[in-house]
C-alpha cells in the first residue's frame, strides 16, 4: 500500500488545479479512479463548470456519527520565483516529494484515500461510516465547503480531520481572519496650497498609527496567543503636486475566540471616526473583503484524546497546537458545532513557497495515523 500511496500522490501533483482558475475535476477524477479501484464508493458533486467536489464513503458496522476526512484539492499559483524542480513532476529526491501542492495538501489528500483503502479492506470492524471530502476552493473563496455545508454534508457527521500540513501535530484552534478595506476620502488642491485641500493619505496614517497601538480587550488565548492587526496594502494620490483626496489601505486582521467579527468591525470604525473625525472634509469608507471565523476544539473533547492516544502509539507523547492559519473549517464552524481537528502530514513552513515539497514517511505515517483515528472507540 506504500507504493500505492506514494503513486497516487504523484499523479495528484502531476495534475494542476492552480486556483485561480481552479479546475479541481481532474484531480478530483485521479482521487475518484484510485478509490474507485479498490472498492470505494465515490461520488463527484459538480461545484462550478471545470471544478468537482469529492465524496468518498467507507461504511462502517454501527450507528455512530461519522468520521470526515477532509481537504481541499486546489493549490495557489506557482509564483514567480525559479523552482529547481518542475513544480508539475512530482521529483522525489533523498525521501521528498517537490511539487507544488505536494505540502498544501494532496500530501494529506493522498494519506487520506490511503487510510480509506486499508479500512476498506477490513471494514467488518470499522466502527463508523469514514467519509473523504474533497473541497474545490479553499485557497480563493471555500466554494466547495460551502458547498458541503448547504447540501447538509455534516449533518450525521461527529468529528471532522482537516489534513492541512501540520507536520503531523494536532491542531485544535485556528486563528480567524478579517480583511478589510478601508477608504479614506478627502478634498482635492494645488500641493502648493495644501491648507485648502483634505489629504487623505495624512488622515490614513492618523489612522493607521492609532491602528498600531489598538487593544482588542480580549485576554490571550492560551494556543493563539493575541489578536493582529497588519496594513499590508496601501494606495492613494495621483500626482505629486495634487492634495490626494483618496488613499485606500487593507488590513489584516487576525482574531481568536471569542471575539465576533461584526464586534472587530465596528471598533475599527469607531477608530475612524476618532482619528479623522476632526478633518470635516474627510470621510471613511469600510469593506469587508473576507470573514473567516476562528477555530477552537477543546484539549478534552474525545476525538482530540483518541488522536493524541493514536500519536502516542505511533511516534510518542504530543500535546495539542494552535495554527496561525485558516482552514475550511472556518465555513464549517459557522453551521455546525462538530469537533474539528487539523491534522496532516508536511511542515506548514512548505505551503504556497517555490520547491515546496514533503516528506513521504510522513505521508505514510499520516495514513496509518487516519486509519487508527477511524478504528477508535475512544470518541
Amino acid at each position: 500500500m506504500d507504493r500505492e500511496i506514494i503513486t497516487l500522490l504523484q499523479e495528484l501533483v502531476r495534475t494542476p488545479s492552480v486556483n485561480p482558475p481552479g479546475n479541481e475535476h481532474d484531480t478530483a477524477l485521479v482521487l475518484a479512479n484510485w478509490l474507485t479501484a479498490r472498492g470505494i464508493d465515490v461520488e463527484l458533486i459538480p461545484v462550478q463548470p471545470g471544478r468537482s467536489n469529492l465524496l468518498a464513503r467507507v461504511p462502517g458496522t454501527s450507528s455512530r456519527p461519522a468520521l470526515a476526512l477532509c481537504g481541499h484539492l486546489d493549490t495557489v499559483p506557482i509564483g514567480s520565483q525559479v523552482w529547481r524542480h518542475d513544480p508539475f513532476a512530482g521529483e522525489i529526491e533523498q525521501g521528498r516529494m517537490y511539487g507544488r501542492g505536494t505540502a498544501d495538501m494532496k500530501g494529506g489528500l493522498a494519506a487520506m484515500a490511503g487510510a480509506l483503502a486499508m479500512l476498506a479492506r477490513d471494514s467488518g470492524n470499522l466502527p463508523r461510516d469514514i467519509l473523504l471530502m474533497g473541497t474545490v476552493g479553499e485557497e480563493v473563496d471555500c466554494c466547495g465547503v460551502r458547498a458541503f455545508v448547504e447540501q447538509g454534508a455534516f449533518d450525521q457527521v461527529g468529528a471532522i480531520v482537516i489534513g492541512e500540513p501540520t507536520a503531523l501535530e494536532i491542531g485544535i484552534a485556528h486563528k480567524g481572519a478579517l480583511w478589510i478595506s478601508v477608504t479614506v476620502n478627502g478634498r482635492s488642491a494645488h500641493g502648493s496650497m495644501p491648507s485648502l485641500g483634505s489629504n487623505a493619505i495624512l488622515n490614513t496614517t492618523k489612522f493607521l498609527n492609532a491602528l498600531e497601538q489598538f487593544d482588542f480587550r480580549v485576554e490571550a488565548h492560551p494556543l493563539l496567543s493575541l489578536p493582529t492587526t497588519s496594513p499590508d496594502q496601501i494606495e492613494g494620490g495621483s500626482a505629486p503636486n495634487v492634495v490626494p483626496d483618496r488613499c485606500r489601505v487593507t488590513i489584516d486582521v487576525r482574531t481568536i475566540p471569542p471575539l465576533a467579527h461584526d464586534s472587530v468591525l465596528g471598533e475599527i470604525r469607531r477608530l475612524l471616526d476618532k482619528t479623522i473625525g476632526q478633518d470635516p472634509d474627510a470621510f471613511a469608507q469600510t469593506e469587508v473583503l473576507l470573514d473567516r471565523a476562528p477555530l477552537d476544539t477543546p484539549p478534552s473533547n474525545p476525538v482530540v484524546r483518541a488522536a493524541l492516544d493514536v500519536l502516542l502509539d505511533l511516534s510518542g507523547e504530543h500535546q495539542p497546537i494552535g495554527l496561525s492559519y485558516f482552514t475550511d473549517g472556518s465555513i464549517i464552524t459557522q453551521s455546525y458545532k462538530t469537533p474539528i481537528i487539523i491534522w496532516g502530514p508536511g511542515e506548514p513552513g512548505q505551503a504556497h513557497r517555490a520547491d515546496e515539497s514533503i516528506l513521504l514517511e510522513s505521508v505514510l505515517m499520516a495514513a496509518k495515523a487516519y486509519s487508527n483515528l477511524a478504528l477508535s472507540t475512544g470518541f
